[in-house]
């Protein structure tokens, strides 16, 4: 059996894990047990005050072993710092997925020291035995927090320090210190725990995923600032199977990062707050409610809407249960929610697409948008530790007290075959703005389903739909609604025509 002495997940030193095939561990609950069956997964061991314990959080490691430095020579060898030389393979491309590494790719990696996460495979060349090693993940280890490039003005917003940022893609990786205590501990040896909030940008190739993604992230920063093994909290649709083999689970930074298919820095560009703590309870007591959440939701308990309970409504929902409430946007237009429903209805020829085109117009933007999620979590960590605002519970009070630095991140995205990324859309007007008014001329990713046991489902809590009443009281936006959605369709067909 694979064994993680020697690596850290998150907030935990790997040796309280067990790496395993999800079907030949006993500890996992059966709906995570059905996902991950043939899955490797790091699971907590059992500890001694709760041998009993049925199940066990875990982490998706999605490979048995980790290479912990070594230098890529090519596509063909990793050399060790020892001197030896290990043969490489990549894992390979799946058929789903629309990009893969290229000659930009080997470039970027050329003489680069990385750190690798995959398996080996025994086989013989030239008449000796030897073990390959198949990658699947790639971390520059020049990705690192342990000087901050540039340093913002003690008045700067996390709004300025965005718009910076947005404006064009990173083409390095930079790091900044946005914020940090006139008391706080000079920098020494000892590791700070860490909550992170990560932003991942809008592909390039797929105009359904211009909002781009949001997770939260904790682990150990190190003096190295080493952050590969912080434990990221991915929630996707599990209803669906992802074309770049994408599962929700808790999964280390590299993984999220860096694997070959599914790895975000692949098709878009990232940005990531880091707050700095002076005590761990914070992230501890975060990452502990992810694991329920986790729990509840291989089960169905909660079930992935990508208006009502996306990538962003999950975690914010799990920092409101502790006690975290940034404030609201509002909904983006309950005017527009009516007018989208019968558009969406009629363009559609479906009821239930108009139903979704109103939850999107009428949800709580923190919740919908990632980039409004970390916008608004951002601003208000700035300012509870800023003394700006004053905490309005306990979980908002040990935050404000125990950050001592807030380190803003931008990521490039690894070239590749994949058309670049970019900042992703932070509203509906803004998504709209970038892509076709025709939907038809949309680039999208047909994904097909993935039906779940029903004998393992738990009780999803029930959602509240359009009511007759409402769409009766809506009848009125019906002109508007046509007019609006012919006019964008008639300003695609001019663009196409002009174009030509």
């Amino acid at each position: 059996m694979p064994v993680a002495s020697d690596a850290q997940f998150g907030l935990e030193p790997g040796s309280v894990f067990d790496i395993v095939k999800g079907s030949e561990s006993s500890r996992l609950a059966p709906a995570a047990a059905w996902y991950f069956r043939e899955e490797w997964v790091a699971v907590r061991k059992p500890f001694d005050s709760h041998p009993a314990a049925r199940t066990s959080p875990f982490l998706w490691v999605a490979s048995p072993h980790h290479i912990e430095a070594a230098q890529f020579e090519d596509e063909t060898t990793l050399s060790l710092p020892s001197g030896a030389r290990v043969p490489l393979s990549l894992v390979p491309k799946l058929s789903s997925n629309r990009s893969f590494f290229d000659d930009s790719s080997r470039r970027f990696f050329e003489k680069r020291s990385v750190a690798a996460r995959g398996s080996y495979r025994g086989e013989t060349s030239e008449g000796s035995p030897s073990q390959r090693f198949i990658a699947r993940t790639l971390w520059p280890l020049d990705w690192h927090l342990a000087a901050a490039s540039r340093a913002a003005t003690s008045q700067e917003t996390l709004q300025g320090i965005l718009a910076r940022a947005f404006a064009q893609a990173p083409d390095q990786f930079r790091t900044h210190t946005v914020w940090q205590r006139e008391s706080a501990a000079p920098s020494d040896d000892t590791p700070r725990a860490v909550l992170s909030l990560v932003l991942n940008g809008a592909q390039g190739d797929d105009d359904e995923a211009l909002g781009g993604h949001f997770a939260v992230a904790t682990g150990w920063l190190q003096k190295d600032g080493r952050f590969d093994q912080w434990t990221v909290n991915n929630f996707y649709s599990l209803d669906t199977v992802s074309e770049k083999g994408i599962l929700a689970a808790m999964v280390p930074m590299d993984s999220y990062m860096t694997d070959l298919n599914s790895g975000q820095s692949w098709y878009r560009p990232s940005y990531v707050l880091v707050a700095v703590l002076k005590e761990p309870s914070a992230a501890e007591d975060f990452q502990g409610a992810m694991e329920k959440t986790f729990e509840r939701f291989y089960a169905h308990d909660i079930a992935y809407d990508h208006a009502r309970a996306n990538c962003a409504g999950i975690s914010v929902d799990t920092l409101a249960a502790l006690g975290w409430h940034p404030p609201e946007r509002g909904p983006t237009s309950r005017t527009k929610a009516i007018a989208g429903y019968y558009y969406s209805a009629i363009t559609d020829q479906s009821f239930a697409a108009g139903r979704k085109t109103y939850r999107y117009l009428t949800e709580e933007q923190v919740r919908l948008y990632p980039r409004a999620a970390f916008e608004a979590l951002g601003a208000d960590l700035l300012s509870l530790v800023r003394g700006e605002r004053k905490p309005t519970s306990d979980y908002e009070a040990r935050l404000a007290s125990s950050v001592d630095r807030l380190l803003f991140v931008e990521i490039p995205q690894i070239p590749s075959s994949r058309a670049p990324g970019s900042a992703p859309a932070g509203s509906f007007d803004e998504y709209m703005s970038r892509v076709p008014a025709d939907r038809d001329q949309w680039k999208v990713v047909p994904v097909p389903p993935r039906p779940f046991p029903e004998a393992l489902r738990g009780t999803p809590k029930a959602e509240p739909v359009v009511s007759d009443a409402t769409i009766g009281i809506g009848s009125a936006f019906l002109p508007a609604a046509l007019l609006w959605g012919a006019s964008r369709i008639w300003r695609s067909r001019r663009r196409r025509r002009e174009a030509a």
